[in-house]
């Protein structure tokens, strides 16, 4: 199980970065699987209408099979772990 709890220490520019390098569908798959305290963190981040999608997403799709959140969370971790 990935953990993106280090995001909680990153800067709002080490976010940016983070969130430029990743696949737009991992993120809506892997804010299912974490804390409300890392979504929240991330989608400060976001524009206005992406946040809104955000929420959205993580509402309707709450009952995604796990698997397709761990293989999101995991590939989210790996772009966090190239940040330092």
């Amino acid at each position: 199980m990935a953990n993106l709890d280090r995001i909680l220490t990153l800067t709002d520019s080490n976010i940016q970065f983070w969130l430029r390098t990743i696949e737009e569908q991992d993120l809506l798959n892997g804010m299912i699987g974490v804390s409300a305290e890392v979504r929240q963190r991330v989608t400060n981040n976001l524009a206005p209408r992406a946040k809104v999608s955000v929420r959205d997403y993580v509402e309707a799709h709450s009952d995604l099979d796990q698997r397709i959140i761990d293989a999101s969370l995991g590939r989210l971790e790996s772009a966090l772990n190239m940040i330092r």
